[in-house]
Parts: C-alpha cells; sequence; structure tokens
C-alpha cells in the first residue's frame, strides 16, 4: 500500500494552483458585478439625461379655492389646444377638500397619468389612464398629463356638497 505523498513542496504548489484558480474564478464574478453595476449606471444617467431634456408638456396651473376659503376655480377658465401635451397641475390651496369634475373634459383627452403629491410635495401615487373626477385634501397637489384630442366647451365643477353652489364652477376650452 503506497502512502500519499507528504512532500510539502508538493501540497503547497497544488494548493496555490486551487487558489489562484479560485481567486481567478472570484475576481472574474467581481469584474462582471462591476461591469453590470457600471451598465446600469450609465443606462440610468442616460435616462436622467434623457428625462432633463426640453419638457414636452405645457403646465397649465389650476388652484381649488382660495387661502381664506372662498369657493372658486382660480382661474376659472382654462384653454387648451387640441394636439398638444399639457401637464394639468391642479393645486388645492384652500383649507378643505375640493373635486375637480369635468366629464365632457375628461372624455376628449387622451390621458397618459395622474401623479399625486402630499402636502410637503413628495409623489405619493401615480395612476395611468383617465380620471372620473379628482378630489384633492388641502395643500395636496395632482400633475395630470394629458392630450385634447377634439375641440370642446366644457363646465368643471366641484360637486361636494354646496361646493357648486358657493361657486366652484368654471369653464374649459379645448380649440
Amino acid at each position: 500500500m503506497q502512502q500519499p505523498s507528504t512532500n510539502p513542496s508538493l501540497i503547497s504548489s497544488s494548493t496555490h494552483a486551487i487558489h489562484r484558480q479560485a481567486l481567478g474564478a472570484i475576481l472574474a464574478i467581481l469584474v462582471g458585478l462591476a461591469l453590470v453595476d457600471f451598465a446600469g449606471g450609465v443606462l440610468a444617467y442616460a435616462q436622467d439625461a434623457r428625462a432633463e431634456g426640453p419638457d414636452p408638456y405645457t403646465t397649465v396651473r389650476l388652484e381649488l379655492g382660495t387661502p381664506d376659503g372662498r369657493m372658486a376655480f382660480v382661474p376659472s377658465a382654462l384653454e387648451f389646444q387640441v394636439g398638444h401635451r399639457y401637464r394639468l397641475r391642479i393645486v388645492n390651496v384652500s383649507p378643505v377638500e375640493h373635486e375637480f369634475d369635468a366629464p365632457e373634459f375628461m372624455l376628449g383627452v387622451e390621458s397618459e397619468r395622474v401623479e399625486v403629491f402630499d402636502a410637503a410635495g413628495h409623489k405619493v401615487a401615480t395612476l395611468p389612464g383617465r380620471p372620473e373626477e379628482i378630489q384633492i385634501s388641502p395643500g395636496g397637489r395632482v400633475d395630470w398629463y394629458l392630450m385634447p384630442i377634439k375641440p370642446l366647451e366644457a363646465e368643471m365643477v366641484c360637486d361636494l356638497p354646496g361646493h357648486r353652489e358657493a361657486g366652484m364652477k368654471g369653464t374649459i376650452r379645448v380649440h
């Protein structure tokens, strides 16, 4: 029966070869991960750069109520053009909840998404598609990304109890 070799130089050299192979494999994995991370970073940077290009949306601001509690849309009339892309920024500047309801207008637009922001300005939700009505808490904001697809004249109202009767109504015209 042969005894395994106990020659330290043979053990040492084969152990070193195994360690070199293992280190090479680990190094290859680390380099691969670094390249993936780098590529992801480059992709994210490219997407950020694209996002920082010219804004394709025209912002139209509509305030719901007034800071002193008056029931009104400010401004009371909105104008849009067919085929243009808009960010309708609806801000509740009032101390009470309000609603934006304009069914005819809502059906006459292509709606991309609605982004919801809290009173601190933090985005709390993104809703794809077309809203039926929009209720906004005091200090809240909604950015509705849309494109009118047909000329129309529509009414906008706050349908919460007593609000329309107190003056929360206006018009929307699309040319």
